[in-house]
């Protein structure tokens, strides 16, 4: 039993009169809700009055016979029942941080619609150890110091398929950075590609036989549009870098030549333990 409690109780034993218990039971009330209050259950409000204690004669000392007579008739209801007071907790104010939560910049704000010459495809799986086209994937570099948005862009590979990059969620690619896109998330994780670097997967839900696939033949190309306009193209397929289980790889980070066959070269390293050769998400290993 708290001290506060004690106290109430022992001044509560000396009374006999109902009425003057109905005062104590209210102060015992008192007590414990300030108690409450102090300990964060919130701000102590107003007794009600429905069973407000009868009123006090100082020249008789003690209470009115009218005051008696009303607080007993509500008594014979709910008798020692003075309502307890409460504690008005006002609840968190969350409007700030909903506000601050939709203002959050996701990066899609300041990022802008990609431009002849500010992406460059730096890296292509196109015949790797794994399934195809489950682990194929492709890397793209921004070559400007402003975020570019993918989101709008279609990719396109030899075969006349396209698949434009769907609008949400933001997909990004930060200045001066690498990102990767893949075929297939599960296999390209598995696989040991860094989650951090990939950034879309556009073959989600679709079987082996549909969707972008790149060609492992003197056809092979890969491409990204905006629009009609071609802001990107790599026409790999006549340029004899074809080594199961290695990317080709651009050497310069340049947009002028980056469709040049003298440009590229054969990924030198495994990006991972047991893993097939290339740089998925970082620099060139291989001039």
């Amino acid at each position: 039993m708290s001290d506060s409690t004690a106290k109430t109780d022992s001044v509560c034993s000396v009374c006999s009169a109902r009425s003057v218990r109905s005062i104590c039971a209210a102060a015992m009330a008192l007590s414990s809700a300030l108690i409450s209050c102090a300990n964060g259950g919130g701000t102590p409000t107003a007794f009600s009055d429905d069973n407000a204690p009868a009123s006090y004669d100082a020249a008789s000392g003690g209470t009115t016979a009218e005051a008696i007579s009303a607080n007993d008739a509500a008594d014979d209801e709910s008798y020692g029942s003075a309502d307890a007071p409460s504690c008005t907790v006002s609840p968190p104010d969350d409007s700030a941080d909903a506000s601050d939560d939709a203002d959050a910049d996701d990066g899609s704000s300041a990022a802008v619609t990609p431009s002849i010459g500010d992406l460059v495809i730096t890296e292509i799986m196109f015949d790797p150890s794994g399934p195809v086209p489950e682990a194929q994937w492709f890397e793209v570099y921004n070559l400007t110091d402003e975020p570019e948005l993918l989101n709008g862009l279609t990719i396109e590979d030899s075969w006349g398929d396209a698949q434009t990059i769907s609008s949400t969620p933001p997909v990004i690619a930060p200045p001066f950075a690498y990102v990767v896109l893949v075929r297939d998330m599960s296999t390209a994780v598995s696989n040991g590609i860094p989650a951090g670097s990939i950034v879309y997967e556009y073959g989600a839900g679709q079987s082996s036989y549909q969707g972008i696939e790149f060609a492992s033949d003197w056809t092979g190309d890969l491409s990204l549009w905006n629009g009609g306009q071609e802001i990107v193209d790599v026409p790999y397929g006549g340029w004899g870098l074809s080594y199961t289980g290695d990317s080709i790889e651009l050497a310069s980070l340049q947009f002028v030549g980056a469709d040049q066959p003298g440009n590229w070269c054969v990924a030198q390293q495994p990006w991972g333990p047991g893993s097939d050769y290339g740089t998925p998400g970082v620099a060139s290993d291989c001039f």
